[in-house]
């Protein structure tokens, strides 16, 4: 019998998006995938369209890389896309369209 370990890749689902990772990778790097695709399930429960919802994380990304302040109090640990969902999923961010329908 080898004494090697076999290494397993774990698939998960983020939004439409599957991603393999290699089983070495440590736990918490598993929990934080999964908490990230939490957030995008609550995001696309509010944008569902998934380009405009990439879109609009994207330009909250760079907007927070260039010093705008979050309009949510998130953890320390939490990332700048992250935050971006969150907002989005909590109503803090919408979409101009959204705002000339509801007029």
């Amino acid at each position: 019998m080898s004494n090697k370990k076999t290494k397993k890749n774990l698939t998960v689902r983020l939004g439409g998006v599957v991603c393999t990772l290699r089983r070495a990778r440590t736990t918490l790097l598993v929990g934080i995938l999964i908490m990230k695709a939490q957030y995008i399930e609550e995001a696309s429960k509010v944008i569902t369209d998934t380009h405009i919802l990439i879109n609009m994380v994207s330009r909250r990304v760079r907007q927070l890389n260039a010093g705008s302040r979050p309009l949510i109090d998130a953890g320390v640990s939490v990332g700048l896309a992250d935050v971006a969902l969150l907002e989005i999923a909590q109503g803090k961010i919408v979409l101009a369209e959204l705002l000339v329908d509801a007029a």
